[in-house]
């Protein structure tokens, strides 16, 4: 993906996803620590209105 940091903060990531047209039908927040990762989920959730998950490890998911 050009232009996107795997190590993008908060603010930036919250401005990328400020870039989708449509939402994504389900979020899943994969990267950072359990607390940070469920406090960012929490936040898109709300202020997007989006429906987000973070996957506990192992879990798994079909994509259709």
């Amino acid at each position: 993906m050009g232009g996107f940091s795997a190590h993008a903060d908060r603010d930036e990531l919250l401005k990328w996803l400020s870039g989708f047209q449509t939402p994504p039908s389900k979020l899943f927040v994969t990267h950072g620590e359990p607390r940070t990762a469920l406090s960012f989920a929490d936040l898109v959730a709300s202020t997007r209105g989006w429906s987000v998950s973070v996957p506990q490890y192992r879990d798994s998911v079909v994509l259709s």
